[in-house]
């Protein structure tokens, strides 16, 4: 795991678009990270450039913003205290570092990413976070769904004869389950706990928001209750909370 994982929009499109060959979600003007910090101090020692803006985080590479997501004992329960008065939820942060795996970026630089299944746990913090006032998390929770069956992840859904035969061998099922099972087996129980809450209580609103940004074809309603089962079959990994 390394102390510095993409995440955000820039993730997304690495997955959606790297390895699933779909299409382009939405622009974006800005990288977003997630760095390990066990206090402020640390967090500044480490990212010197950084100056804050209030409600974030952020620092500046050339002429490019980054915003920092900070993780690990700053962020006691998954908050992050920005600054007085001014939490962020961070929660799943901190599994999803953990998993993370290298990606290539551009000609010259690896980075480490998020796997499909934690940015869709990811997602869904954030969905539950922003969703009075932004659509776009639903907007990329539909696309790492649909993408989870399709270009390299179609292979994984054959490969697991199990979930196949569960799904009666539809790719489009299939996927999402795997997303859950990994999800499930990977990420700690408490976090797993807030998962099940925010599609269990909001469930209907959620398959609402995200039918208004999947395909005609995309059976987005099927798909979020294939995740939500495998999320309450979790047995999670040992070690974990």
């Amino acid at each position: 795991m390394g102390d510095f994982v993409l995440v955000g929009a820039l993730a997304r499109d690495l997955q959606v678009l790297g390895r699933a060959g779909g299409q382009a979600v939405r622009a974006t003007h800005d990288v977003d990270i997630t760095v390990y910090a066990p206090s402020g101090d640390a967090l500044r020692d480490r990212m010197s450039a950084l100056r804050s803006t209030g409600s974030r985080q952020v620092f500046y590479f050339g002429d490019l913003q980054v915003d920092v997501l900070a993780r690990g004992p700053i962020a006691p329960g998954g908050v992050f205290t920005v600054s007085e008065g001014v939490t962020c939820d961070v929660t799943g942060m901190e599994e999803a570092a953990r998993g993370a795996e290298r990606m290539r970026l551009g000609e010259d630089s690896v980075v480490e990413v998020p796997t499909l299944a934690s940015l869709v746990g990811l997602k869904l913090v954030a969905w539950d976070v922003r969703r009075t006032f932004t659509a776009k998390d639903a907007q990329d929770l539909a696309a790492l769904l649909d993408s989870s069956h399709r270009g390299e992840f179609e292979d994984a859904c054959w490969k697991d004869s199990q979930q196949a035969s569960r799904h009666d061998f539809d790719p489009s099922m299939v996927g999402p389950a795997l997303v859950g099972a990994e999800l499930a087996s990977t990420w700690e129980s408490s976090t797993l706990e807030r998962l099940r809450g925010v599609m269990e209580e909001g469930r209907d609103e959620l398959v609402g928001a995200c039918v208004r940004w999947a395909p005609a074809t995309q059976p987005i309603g099927q798909q979020l209750d294939v995740l939500h089962q495998e999320l309450s079959h979790a047995t999670p990994a040992s070690g974990t909370r």
